[in-house]
């Protein structure tokens, strides 16, 4: 079972994480970055009736995976480069961490084992579009889905999953529900106050009141609260948003 969990803009999701990170059978999802944009299984979904497309997508995904992986190794024989780069990784994020800047759920980098796993996937994907046969997409990717998102901790029965749901993204509406079967999401809501005096500590006033001034996205935590109101009720100002 997979548990999304989602929240808007320091809402607080990331104390659930906290909650249940260390309780038995149940993992954190690591971070996944294939499975939205361009390049990603969606972008393949989406060319589901174009069989060329499909070839070029995962191709191109497929070389740059393997450009990472073959980075990976060289830098894993360099032994102590690479554990010095790890050391610089841990330290940045412990520092962010004391500063208060970076999310409490927030996953690390991707490993070259969860690479190859992508890897995997797309070169048996591949080899079935040139052998002409026809697979069932949603399938075959939930199941890469599932299999990445317990690779961490493959004997838990649930995964609690933080920020990796392409909800905002209307690319991928109707795509990403049938991917994370079978799920339940968990909204996080936070009092308006709480909130704002939250962003405040994390990004100050200065950033804040120039955020508003400009208009940005990340302005206003009223404006940030009705656009995701907005959308998690189904609908949006310019048009269908993504259904829940």
């Amino acid at each position: 079972m997979n548990i999304l969990i989602y929240g808007f803009g320091f809402s607080g999701s990331g104390a659930l994480i906290d909650a249940f990170k260390d309780t038995e059978q149940i993992a954190i999802a690591p971070k996944i970055s294939g499975l939205s944009g361009d390049g990603g299984v969606g972008a393949l979904l989406t060319a589901a009736d174009d069989r060329q497309r499909q070839r070029e997508i995962a191709q191109v995904r497929l070389k740059e995976l393997e450009s990472k992986i073959a980075k990976e190794r060289r830098a894993r024989r360099w032994t102590w480069w690479y554990r010095l780069q790890e050391r610089r990784r841990a330290l940045s994020r412990a520092l962010g961490l004391r500063r208060g800047g970076v999310h409490a759920s927030q996953a690390e980098r991707e490993s070259i084992e969860e690479w190859l796993i992508d890897a995997r996937y797309l070169q048996q994907f591949l080899a079935e579009i040139d052998a002409g046969k026809q697979l069932d997409m949603v399938a075959y990717w939930r199941q890469w889905l599932q299999e990445r998102l317990f690779a961490n901790a493959p004997g838990a029965q649930w995964v609690l999953v933080d920020k990796r749901v392409p909800l905002m993204d209307p690319k991928m509406d109707g795509i990403w529900q049938p991917l994370y079967e079978p799920f339940k999401l968990v909204v996080v809501h936070r009092d308006p106050a709480d909130h704002m005096a939250e962003i405040v500590r994390q990004k100050g006033w200065k950033k804040v009141a120039r955020q508003d001034r400009d208009g940005a996205r990340e302005g206003h935590p009223g404006q940030r609260c009705e656009a995701f109101a907005v959308r998690a009720g189904g609908r949006q100002k310019t048009g269908a948003g993504p259904s829940l």
